[in-house]
């Protein structure tokens, strides 16, 4: 598929983990993966029509540890990609 794809495309659920794994796969052989590993107060700007998610996280338990995911759009997708 290609790298950038239209919101409706992206933003669903999967019917099952084998159809969201057959993708993963499919993704995987147009190039790899780029991780970013967990930091404190990182932050990370992309362009989200790219294929993306989060990793999965475990913070100690207690209020001050909790995580805090701030996200940002801006930007007019209607006009990005024209012509």
């Amino acid at each position: 598929p290609p790298f950038e794809q239209p919101t409706g495309a992206i933003n669903h659920e999967f019917d099952s983990e084998r159809a969201e794994e057959a993708l993963r796969r499919s993704l995987l052989t147009h190039g790899e993966a780029t991780r970013v590993p967990y930091r404190c107060n990182r932050a990370c700007v992309f362009v989200s029509d790219q294929y993306h998610e989060s990793e999965s996280f475990e913070f100690e338990a207690g209020y001050r540890n909790r995580r805090v995911n701030l996200t940002m759009l801006f930007g007019d997708r209607r006009n990005v990609r024209a012509g």
